[in-house]
């Protein structure tokens, strides 16, 4: 076994502080109020989701409470503790299905009184149990495990790599590459319950859970903190030899994502050939990541699952990982709008099959580049760019905004899906030169 290349850890930067909502008002140019009870129960139950975005922003205006003040209630609020130990829970979807969730909570969170998350995703006809005790083995200390069920798609939601003959799917996948799947809604579930750290969220997956994790990581690159996929590949039509380019296209969004996968090299169900094309594709693009081929494994790789040192060097990797909320880079590359956004870069009209867009910041500049884009939002913050002084944006050589920048209620309310760090009480929306 040797590593095709290594991720160092990330380190975040400095998080706000008890006094959050004042310094971020402050950052923001508005006057802190007293933001009271109120204001942090209103903040909970959003959290909790007993409340919708637009509701909590009623409240919140009621209350005399500013949308840079809210933010920092958000980022500082945690939802109670719910119970502790292994709970199972069932989820529904908008499609009339219904799936159970086994869930781990430990009895100690790590040191901030949070939990890390470790979603772990189960092979074809398997079921949660399969890779739970594993799971529970290779997280990091303080961290809760979720391990949903999939459930078999009906042909209008079966996802894009799986390819048909005669109206009949081969290679059938489960797990839906979609932010309404379970996986992700067992993750929004779990977060509503607990008092997470949503930069500590790590997605892993064996067989076809690792298909689902590639795919589910990539397209939301911007919630996990790494992804760890054994056994897998990235398209299940590459089964038939025919690379997928559509999904080889989201390894882009690799950039600031921590990868770990596994592979044996002696895998008769899923070949180990597709876990060497894309460790050499993302070496390629130049992205960082850990590969370890087990030299005579076969697809279940019974030593590695027990515990092994391959385990412990996966084991101590994770605890070191955590995700960049406000990195100053990002790269997004999206199949649809529904997987469009990567923290604060958020496509918002693809012109074809793949758009792709990226964001750097200079000082107070902004710059962009677009393929098959032709609008985004850009969510801002004070981690990122100074909000009280003018910002330019440019895409291509052509000034798209160059002025002043104000923290508004819509601007929180479209920013915020579940993951406080990454919400925002500032945005820019913009159209984008058609550059293709």
């Amino acid at each position: 076994m040797a590593p095709i290349a290594s991720t160092p850890s990330r380190s975040l930067k400095p998080t706000l502080s008890t006094l959050g909502f004042a310094l971020l008002a402050l950052a923001l140019g508005a006057a802190p109020a007293q933001a009271g009870p109120k204001g942090q129960e209103v903040a909970r139950e959003l959290l909790q989701g007993k409340l919708k975005a637009d509701q909590a922003v009623k409240s919140w205006q009621a209350a005399g409470i500013s949308p840079s003040e809210a933010l920092g209630l958000l980022r500082e609020t945690r939802v109670p503790m719910s119970q502790a130990g292994d709970v199972e829970l069932e989820l529904a979807d908008a499609h009339e299905r219904s799936t159970k969730v086994l869930v781990h909570v430990p009895s100690e969170a790590r040191p901030d009184g949070r939990y890390g998350v470790l979603l772990i995703l189960h092979g074809l006809g398997g079921h949660a149990g399969h890779f739970y005790s594993f799971a529970q083995r290779i997280a990091p200390a303080g961290t809760i495990v979720i391990a949903p069920n999939a459930q078999r798609l009906t042909p209008e939601l079966e996802n894009v790599d799986v390819p048909k003959l005669g109206g009949l799917s081969l290679f059938p996948h489960w797990w839906r590459y979609h932010s309404e799947g379970f996986a992700l809604k067992a993750l929004a579930e779990v977060a509503r319950r607990y008092p997470i750290d949503h930069d500590r969220v790590v997605l892993s997956g064996y067989s076809m859970g690792g298909y689902g994790a590639w795919n589910l990581g990539l397209r939301f690159s911007g919630r996990f903190a790494a992804v760890t996929p054994f056994s897998s590949g990235i398209a299940r039509s590459e089964m038939l030899l025919q690379r997928h380019a559509p999904s080889r296209a989201l390894l882009a969004n690799a950039q600031n994502l921590p990868l770990f996968f596994v592979h044996g090299n002696q895998d008769r169900t899923v070949p180990v050939r597709f876990s060497r094309s894309i460790s050499a594709e993302l070496e390629a693009l130049g992205i960082e990541h850990v590969f370890k081929e087990v030299e005579g494994g076969g697809h279940m790789l019974g030593s590695f699952l027990r515990g092994d040192t391959l385990t412990e060097e996966l084991s101590t990797w994770l605890a070191k990982q955590a995700r960049t909320p406000w990195p100053q880079e990002v790269r997004r590359t999206a199949l649809e709008q529904d997987h469009g956004r990567d923290r604060w870069l958020q496509i918002d009209a693809l012109e074809g099959e793949v758009g792709s867009l990226s964001a750097s910041v200079q000082g107070q500049t902004i710059q962009l580049r677009a393929q098959g884009v032709s609008g985004c939002t850009l969510y801002l913050d004070p981690q990122l760019v100074d909000l009280s002084a003018p910002v330019r944006v440019e895409c291509d050589g052509v000034v798209l905004h160059e002025g002043p920048v104000k923290p508004t209620w819509g601007a929180l309310s479209r920013s915020f899906r579940g993951d406080p760090a990454t919400a925002a009480a500032v945005e820019l929306r913009l159209e984008l030169p058609r550059v293709f």
